[in-house]
């Protein structure tokens, strides 16, 4: 299978050879999913693609498990090489888009033929994916429970594997052929995934494949159905790069500021030194730097320790409100608490960030 590049900042690859040359184990960080995917191809072997964050410590404590036994080092390197992406970087956005999920660690494991075979949240010790290899290795394809449960629409975890599969291959097609070239192919795997599971991000991509073949018209149509969908779940971080490409299809002239839009001149807010158990009271100012009406639908923090109350009022264009905040830090030491303001705001859903220390 190929894939779209990721243009990441700096690429490193180890290579830790075996006795056996032939089981010896790669693992490469921050490349591009091209060359990860070439990387698989050259050593025939299967992928194990780990998708975390910056500040990931149990993406890096599998790593080390792996690292720190040359028996499980030597298991995995036999039929995959182990590669790592975070969110954090711009041109991996895409792929949580595509998997509507962004916890980390996630694991997307492809076979030799580069199949999508697995897609697993949260960590594993060696004993549970030891297991979920060997499922997968005997043909049985593994996606987590929680992975399903939180999609937007139900699907079997065949279908949903084969629907990602599908949106892989159309993206690569997308993004490295000519305006016109494979277009039958293109269409071809855009619907398939589409009638398997029809993600937002599928529609996405079919709106700019129409766009490419000048097709105006129906590229608009599918551009309102996937805006339509984003705007039905507005607390969703995943579709925040896909929106204002959403509109441009739809018009060209659009500007993001046309929409309503959330706008706080205090993103990170230093509270200083509080007292633990006492309460802090603070006031969040905010306008409405869109064109179009504003309405907060929810603002939640994330911890028990905070009380949030704000006006479910429309903010007109230029208008401003106010959240108000309380927080009783519950333990001493240095805190980060963030608040999440949902909207229907353009750039909803977005993060207040509070840091302090407690005495």
């Amino acid at each position: 299978m190929k894939l779209k590049p990721l243009i990441l900042l700096a690429v490193l690859t180890f290579t830790v050879f075996s006795c056996d040359d032939n089981e010896k184990f790669l693992y490469t960080s921050s490349s591009s999913f091209k060359e990860i995917i070439q990387l698989s191809k050259e050593n025939k072997k299967g992928t194990i693609l780990l998708l975390g964050s910056e500040k990931c410590n149990i993406c890096d404590a599998l790593l080390s498990d792996i690292n720190n036994d040359e028996n499980y080092k030597k298991e995995i390197g036999k039929n995959y090489i182990v590669a790592r992406t975070n969110i954090g970087t711009k041109d991996s956005q895409w792929i949580f888009g595509l998997l509507e999920r962004i916890a980390t660690p996630t694991f997307l494991i492809f076979d030799k033929q580069q199949n999508l075979t697995g897609y697993i949240a949260g960590y594993k010790n060696k004993e549970e994916f030891r297991l979920i290899l060997n499922q997968i290795e005997q043909r049985k394809c593994e996606v987590s429970e929680i992975n399903l449960k939180s999609l937007n629409y139900p699907v079997s975890k065949e279908n949903l594997l084969q629907a990602f599969e599908d949106v892989f291959k159309a993206q690569f097609l997308l993004t490295d052929t000519g305006k016109k070239k494979n277009s039958s192919q293109i269409k071809e795997l855009l619907n398939s995934s589409l009638d398997r599971y029809p993600s937002i991000y599928t529609r996405y991509l079919l709106a700019n494949f129409y766009k490419q073949q000048d097709d105006s018209i129906l590229s608009k149509q599918i551009a309102m159905q996937a805006l339509d969908s984003c705007n039905l779940h507005p607390e969703q971080t995943r579709y925040l790069f896909i929106k204002d490409n959403l509109y441009k299809l739809i018009n060209p002239n659009h500007h993001y500021r046309d929409e309503a839009f959330f706008e706080t001149s205090n993103s990170h807010i230093q509270i200083g030194e509080a007292i633990t158990g006492a309460k802090n009271n603070i006031t969040i100012p905010y306008i409405n730097g869109g064109k179009k009406d504003l309405k907060l639908i929810q603002v939640h923090g994330d911890c028990s320790c905070t009380t949030i109350n704000y006006s479910p009022e429309t903010i007109p264009p230029g208008g401003k409100g106010e959240i108000n905040l309380t927080l009783t830090p519950d333990q001493e030491g240095d805190f980060t608490r963030k608040l999440i303001v949902v909207s229907n705001g353009i750039n909803s859903p977005c993060f207040i960030n509070l840091t302090g220390t407690s005495k």
